[in-house]
């Protein structure tokens, strides 16, 4: 699994580095 994948993935917590859960508004 790419980081670029999981950017604004609210499940990727289990999957990705914390870092590569980026949240925001769109």
């Amino acid at each position: 699994i790419r980081e670029s994948d999981c950017i604004f993935c609210l499940a990727c917590e289990n999957v990705c580095p914390t870092h590569a859960i980026k949240i925001t508004q769109m």
